[in-house]
């Protein structure tokens, strides 16, 4: 047992709200997760093209997000906001969390 409680409780001790995007064409695999992470202020998970992040000010995120994007004229092909689900937190738990944990 890693953690104990009710799900919305452990969604709320352990995670946030989930940001994720792919990355656009002009933007070099490289350096994408420093840039999302400076843009965002925030640790960055990357699997091939899609960053995730997770925050806590989902609003605030956005915000800064798209103002980049806008500033770059680029889109964010894929963009989703979702809470964390138990198997983000479970996976969080455990030490295996990362991209492509699912909704």
């Amino acid at each position: 047992m890693v953690a104990e409680g009710a799900p919305a409780e452990l969604i709320n001790r352990v995670s946030g709200t989930i940001v994720s995007f792919d990355v656009p064409d002009s933007i070099s695999l490289d350096s994408a997760a420093s840039t999302f992470a400076e843009v965002l202020g925030a640790d960055v998970s990357m699997s091939g093209r899609l960053v995730e992040v997770r925050v806590d000010q989902p609003t605030i995120a956005v915000h800064r997000l798209t103002g980049w994007a806008i500033e770059q004229s680029v889109e964010l092909e894929g963009l989703s906001v979702r809470r964390a689900s138990l198997e983000d937190v479970f996976l969080e738990l455990t030490g295996e969390y990362g991209v492509g944990s699912g909704s």
